[in-house]
């Protein structure tokens, strides 16, 4: 058992002879989560208490009495942590993104891209400045909507766009173009081609 252990938890080592106290770190996904477990003489798992960070409490919020049937179920140490852990595992994958902040100069290069593409192309814009609907006519003189809806990676991660045409709309998007821009000219490009296309047929 103290092999297995050791072997799937190499930072979490015992703090005595006795091996009754464990403290360090397990990890899941590439994060190291502090753990202490504390084990009764007898070292019997479903007597132990386990005491963890903040971050991996809060990660596990929720999930506390599925942890406590895990550690009445399970014969030893080095299974109970396997279970936390894929408990864990589930959780991390399931943890939204955190919000991401645009940096102030996104702002700017937004405005001066609607000043560039023409304020008269712009129907809305949320407070956040994270979706925008542009309108835009085709050969034909139809009007139609383009939502474009930026994501929090802005600019490594394509915006995702739709319009009320007939067809999917797609677009070609690199990274490496400038901020806003891109979604202002390349959607706006790939919109007017598309329409001018439809028209014509």
């Amino acid at each position: 058992m103290d092999g297995r252990l050791v072997k799937e938890n190499p930072l979490l080592l015992p703090m005595n002879r006795n091996k009754t106290v464990y403290d360090g770190f397990i990890t899941v996904q590439d994060q190291d989560f502090r753990l202490r477990v504390l084990l009764p003489p007898d070292r019997q798992i479903k007597q132990a208490k386990v005491l963890c960070c903040w971050s991996l409490r809060n990660m596990l919020r929720g999930h506390e009495v599925i942890i406590k049937q895990r550690l009445l179920q399970s014969s030893d140490l080095g299974s109970f942590l396997l279970e936390m852990k894929t408990v864990l595992e589930v959780c991390v994958q399931n943890r939204p993104e955190p919000l991401s902040i645009p940096r102030p100069q996104s702002y700017s290069d937004l405005l001066s891209e609607l000043e560039t593409l023409g304020w008269d192309k712009l129907l809305f814009i949320d407070s956040d400045f994270r979706t925008l609907r542009l309108k835009a006519d085709d050969a034909a003189g139809r009007g139609h909507v383009l939502t474009v809806k930026l994501k929090p990676k802005h600019p490594s991660e394509a915006p995702e766009c739709t319009a009320d045409v007939p067809l999917p709309l797609s677009f070609h998007w690199t990274p490496q173009w400038e901020p806003w821009t891109s979604v202002s000219a390349a959607a706006s490009l790939s919109l007017l081609t598309r329409l001018t296309s439809l028209a014509e047929t």
